[in-house]
């Protein structure tokens, strides 16, 4: 072979080799594109990222259940492919999955087969409507009612003589309408075997009034009665019905992420019921379960119950991560604690669960079991003693402290209490719904100047700690409360919704929570608080693809229209959970018709 032929052969080779090289770089270039194809992408959003890193994005991509493009139109398109869903959503505005940090789905289901007392409960009025009811229903072996106002009864309050007068043959149990005192008849007394010689609960929490001969007036403070209410009242037939309805609400209404605030005696039905709908992929939203401990013997062995229902429960979407403690009561009956005594009745300052000792020791031992703890702390000395037991506790401890301590209400607070949040690291947890006067009472009892000074968040704010948002409903009349959009007006008026633009302005009136604070403690704050900062509250590649799509610009609309804001469409796990169609419309009128 002449040279020449030989550098042909070469260079024909050399096409050859280059040409398979070339095509192989291709065929491997067209994989990482279909490895890269999204399941979704959104084009044309607004998006509102709720990371400080890039606040604001134009589209974002999602596969997998991750988030994994956030950025322009342009960039986005590299993630587009044949498969993919591509869904333009013409400037509407785009959030992160929102959280409800404190709620009781399960209190609503339970309760739903309750009967409703009179819009205006007074003693004649509720004497007439339990006649009535016996009348028609004179099978009926146990009645639960509610409500009926503690202001109508002073610090004495109601007398079991009321119920008494019309019906003794069966128990009757009224329950107040701070959700935190019952009144019941002579027959539950008995049934309960609680006389003159009995022993309280608690003494200064939960307990039974008694009159000056020790008696019990059948008016019974926080939940002591809770145990008897537990074996003598069984869930009704529309248990599940609501509890289903509830969690699918809160799905329509952008939530996918929810924390429930405990089920008393209740656990084993509405964790078995929810679990059920995990195992069945019926569950659409995520839910942090809890152990909820309400009476002072329920402390010691708190944690294995805690890991029984963990075991017996924990699915995909329904989690144990948290032990929850009512640790005081409420100011409407003179429960909260405080540093001083009641307005109305210099002989109590409230009460609490359990020692400050206690409390630090049993924070270490959730240490040890790596378990969070939430604590409903509505007066000033409650937080104060929270505080104090936290910060002992975590003294006592080398290295990182396990335990994650959220505390939800935070009513009347001290301001020296409030600069320990941030640097202590507990999380405040609110309850926008109620800032426009919707629980009513503690004006009497704490007094105007400790009522108008109380119920401020934007300190908290202000001073950097982590605060979340909560709806707080327990009953099935307060569906509507638990919209999200209904308690962001609320506090951001600090008007009660349902009285319109002239309702009275709850004090503070400068306390008014900006919306971008709102949406902030809805995303952020609430999945930190749960321990999901890595995976949610924002909208950032490698985080959960939990989304919503809003019909109107939150922080552009008429701060009197808020409550109206609709979801189009609710993304969690970059699965469609919820979408604003004819069929949720319709939806939309079946709940307004019964709850």
């Amino acid at each position: 072979m002449t040279m020449k032929s030989q550098r042909k052969l070469i260079a024909m080779t050399s096409v050859v080799l280059a040409s398979f090289l070339l095509a192989g770089c291709a065929n491997h270039a067209r994989q990482a594109s279909a490895a890269m194809q999204a399941n979704h992408v959104l084009l044309n959003a607004n998006i509102q990222t709720q990371n400080s890193a890039q606040a604001t994005a134009q589209a974002l991509a999602m596969k997998d259940g991750k988030i994994v493009y956030v950025g322009d139109n342009a960039g986005a398109k590299t993630f587009m492919g044949p498969n993919t869903q591509v869904e333009n959503v013409n400037g509407k505005l785009v959030l992160p999955g929102l959280v409800d940090a404190h709620t009781h789905p399960g209190t609503i289901a339970y309760f739903a087969d309750a009967q409703p007392l009179p819009d205006d409960p007074t003693i004649k009025a509720m004497q007439q409507w339990l006649t009535e009811y016996v009348d028609d229903n004179p099978e009926v072996k146990v009645i639960v009612a509610g409500s009926w106002r503690t202001l109508d009864f002073g610090v004495a309050g109601p007398n079991k003589k009321i119920i008494d007068e019309v019906v003794s043959h069966i128990p009757v149990i009224l329950i107040d309408d701070s959700g935190h005192s019952v009144l019941i008849n002579s027959k539950a007394l008995q049934m309960m075997g609680v006389d003159k010689n009995s022993v309280d609960p608690s003494d200064d929490l939960s307990f039974f009034v008694r009159d000056e001969n020790n008696e019990p007036t059948g008016w019974v403070k926080e939940f002591a009665a809770m145990p008897f209410l537990a074996k003598i009242y069984q869930k009704g037939e529309n248990f599940n019905m609501v509890l289903k309805a509830f969690v699918d609400y809160m799905a329509y209404s952008g939530v996918t992420t929810l924390f429930d605030g405990g089920n008393f005696d209740f656990a084993d039905d509405v964790y078995g019921e929810l679990k059920r709908l995990d195992d069945l992929g019926e569950l659409p939203i995520h839910i942090e379960a809890v152990h909820h401990l309400f009476l002072p013997n329920m402390i010691d062995g708190a944690v294995t119950e805690f890991k029984r229902l963990k075991q017996n429960y924990e699915g995909k979407n329904l989690k144990f991560n948290t032990v929850k403690i009512h640790f005081d009561g409420v100011s409407e009956i003179r429960t909260s604690a405080l540093s001083q005594p009641f307005s109305d009745d210099p002989t109590t300052d409230g009460g609490i669960l359990m020692k400050q000792q206690r409390l630090m020791d049993f924070m270490l031992e959730l240490h040890h079991e790596n378990i969070d703890l939430h604590i409903h702390t509505v007066g000033d000395r409650a937080v104060t003693i929270a505080l104090d037991a936290y910060e002992q506790a975590k003294q006592k401890v080398k290295g990182e402290f396990n335990v994650r301590l959220t505390l939800t209400h935070l009513e009347y607070v001290q301001m020296a209490d409030v600069k320990r949040f941030k640097p202590l690291g507990v999380i405040a947890n609110f309850t926008p719904h109620w800032y426009g006067g919707y629980i009513k009472g503690a004006e009497v009892t704490l007094g105007h100047e400790r009522d108008a000074w109380g119920m401020q968040v934007s300190p908290y704010i202000n001073d950097g700690a982590v605060v979340s948002y909560s709806s707080d409903v327990v009953t099935p009349d307060e569906f509507e409360r638990a919209n999200p959009f209904f308690g962001m007006q609320t506090i951001h008026t600090r008007q009660e919704v349902l009285d319109g633009k002239d309702a009275q302005v709850t004090l503070p009136v400068h306390d008014r929570i900006s919306m971008e604070n709102l949406i902030r403690g809805y995303t952020q704050g609430g999945a930190y608080q749960l321990r999901m900062e890595e995976t949610k509250g924002s909208i950032e590649v490698g985080k959960n693809a939990d989304i919503i799509i809003m019909r109107e610009n939150l922080f552009e609309m008429d701060k009197y229209e808020i409550n109206e804001a609709k979801v189009l469409k609710t993304f969690k796990d970059g699965e469609v959970i919820y979408e604003r169609n004819f069929v949720a419309i319709a939806e939309e009128v079946i709940y307004d018709l019964f709850f």
